[in-house]
């Protein structure tokens, strides 16, 4: 998440570790060259507890502390993290060892897809039979999640030939290394509900989304809102970002080319593809009780809804957006029915590990030459 952009990249939010630790020194030596007293590095751990301004709507301010959300920047300014990180993001099967397939085909390209979550991520693995297929060439991944329910889109507008029993809320699309992105139902979108309909920042003002409309939205977060500047009068507009694209990237961080803001990974050799969605990403107010978001134009953004679990389907789709396989299979007239729902278990003491961030490493360095 960020909350805030630099023109010089500094950003509030968004950084990643490695990139933390740079402007950390690089701080500490503009302290230095200006012979000040000294300075004090905020902070030292990461505080699940914290608020951002633009997130702060979107989840239950209760129960902040019961898990980590990586849309909050806020929480995550430490040189000390705490991170399960229960799946690596590094192609390899360690880390799914004792997790049982949700699906599996002998002769298809899809062979096998798996799920696993922890107090930060929702995690889901496919299995591909590269050899058979060149799957990132010939055929796309397609992932759609039920969160909320009794809403969501029964049709898709970019994929023509596959109807939905169970509405989606959320469509997943990843294009080889270089493009994933998650989009919402346009009926689900938090932020086209509060900065759209509810404030009518956005210009043109939107008109109220219908559900089950086909339509999925990128997903924003707010930057900056509209202000003028008192010395020159200039209004400077509002200011947003898309928050729902994927990055590529190895998410172990015992890893050389280890990048701590990576989305998925592409094992190409092996036909894996892992991929993390940070709960709040999903509109899960609160993963350790299943809270999510409700129906946004009747609860407004404080209602939420109590749910069993998450549903998912995948689709494996051609150049032409026609789906060549699925999961669950299609029935007749291309409908997917009874999407698997994965479930999990209330928690109310989270799991997490202290480990030193690449931040640490490079402030360490760095006063290690400071006489």
């Amino acid at each position: 998440g960020m909350a805030h952009e630099n023109p010089f990249g500094w950003n509030q939010g968004f950084l990643a570790e490695k990139e933390q630790g740079d402007i950390l020194v690089r701080l500490f030596e503009d302290i230095l060259a200006e012979d000040m007293m000294g300075g004090l590095i905020f902070t030292w751990q990461d505080e699940w507890f914290k608020r951002t301004w633009n997130t702060m709507d979107y989840d239950n301010p209760d129960r902040r502390p019961h898990w980590s959300n990586a849309q909050t920047n806020e929480q995550h300014f430490g040189l000390l993290s705490f991170d399960r990180l229960k799946i690596k993001l590094d192609g390899k099967k360690d880390d799914w060892k004792g997790a049982k397939p949700v699906y599996s085909a002998k002769n298809n390209i899809l062979r096998h897809v798996f799920m696993d979550h922890d107090e930060r991520y929702l995690y889901v693995r496919m299995d591909l039979d590269t050899a058979k297929s060149g799957w990132t060439k010939n055929v796309s991944p397609v992932l759609l999640f039920d969160v909320s329910p009794g809403q969501g889109n029964k049709k898709i507008d970019s994929v023509s030939d596959v109807q939905l029993e169970s509405g989606a809320d959320f469509l997943l699309t990843i294009n080889g290394k270089k493009e994933g992105q998650l989009l919402v139902n346009s009926y689900y979108d938090p932020f086209l509900y509060q900065y759209g309909v509810q404030a009518k920042i956005l210009k043109p003002i939107p008109e109220k989304p219908q559900d089950n409309s086909g339509t999925f939205n990128p997903i924003y977060y707010a930057l900056n809102k509209e202000r003028t500047r008192p010395d020159t009068k200039e209004v400077l507009p509002f200011e947003y970002y898309e928050t729902g694209k994927l990055r590529h990237g190895n998410g172990n961080p015992e890893s050389g080319d280890y990048d701590s803001l990576a989305d998925y990974y592409i094992d190409e050799k092996n036909g894996i593809l892992e991929i993390r969605i940070p709960w709040l990403l999903l509109n899960v107010k609160d993963p350790s009780q299943r809270e999510v978001m409700g129906d946004l134009y009747k609860q407004g953004l404080e209602g939420s809804v109590q749910t069993e679990g998450i549903a998912m389907a995948a689709l494996l789709v051609d150049k032409d957006n026609r789906v060549k396989e699925s999961f669950p299979d299609m029935g007749p007239n291309h409908l997917l029915e009874k999407p698997f729902l994965y479930t999990w278990e209330k928690w109310d003491q989270p799991e997490a590990k202290e480990r030193l961030k690449q931040s640490y490493d490079a402030v360490q360095k760095y006063f290690e030459t400071i006489k």
